[in-house]
């Protein structure tokens, strides 16, 4: 059952506990109404809100300390990806098609990010083809000076580091926010991370 689904029926069973205990008031005994049975319920009232109240935060604050985490994971992505097309620009025109490789993936990143997200459970992690390639081919630059040689260091571990954090962001891909939580801005999720990167480069 969905999130949805499941506060649209809590919502009537709560609507439907107000109408049967107000058809059910005219069939209690005198003494149930009196002052002292209301002090009662009002306090039996306040503490189930109390707990609820607790209950609900608490979900809020998981929701939002997750939402957060992930949302630290993109924006790492981003840099790391604008980062190493830097890094490669100031390689040489030899790292040319490296830097196109890396533009054609954003693409499928978003949108392979966005389906682990609406996936009920991730499966097993695959790096892609395209990306396989691009992380090879910064492997096997030849480079020809000092510079070059720092620059390829740099663009290895970058390109390293990118992986992990992709590796993470997988492995919490099953960390859902519920819907009744998710910012409204999380359906465009697929071209956030697309439009962050493609906009620098």
């Amino acid at each position: 059952m969905s999130a949805l689904a499941l506060s649209f029926l809590i919502f009537l069973l709560t609507l439907g506990g107000i109408f049967f205990g107000a058809l059910l008031r005219r069939a209690l005994p005198e003494h149930h109404l009196s002052k002292d049975s209301q002090d009662v319920v009002r306090l039996g009232v306040g503490l189930i809100g109390t707990i609820a109240a607790l209950v609900l935060g608490l979900l809020i604050a998981s929701a939002k300390s997750s939402f957060d985490t992930q949302s630290t994971q993109i924006t790492q992505i981003t840099a790391d990806i604008i980062l190493l097309d830097n890094l490669l620009a100031e390689y040489g025109p030899e790292a040319r098609p490296i830097r196109e490789q890396m533009r054609n993936i954003i693409e499928p990143l978003a949108d392979r990010l966005w389906r682990e997200k609406q996936a009920s459970a991730a499966t097993t992690f695959e790096l892609s083809g395209p990306a396989e390639k691009a992380y090879l081919g910064i492997q096997a630059l030849s480079p020809q000076n000092d510079l070059q040689r720092s620059l390829q260091s740099r663009a290895a571990q970058v390109s390293t580091d990118l992986v992990q954090t992709r590796l993470i962001l997988f492995a919490e891909s099953g960390n859902v926010i519920p819907t009744p939580f998710s910012p409204s801005w999380c359906s465009g999720s697929s071209s956030y991370l697309q439009a962050s990167v493609c906009s620098r480069l």
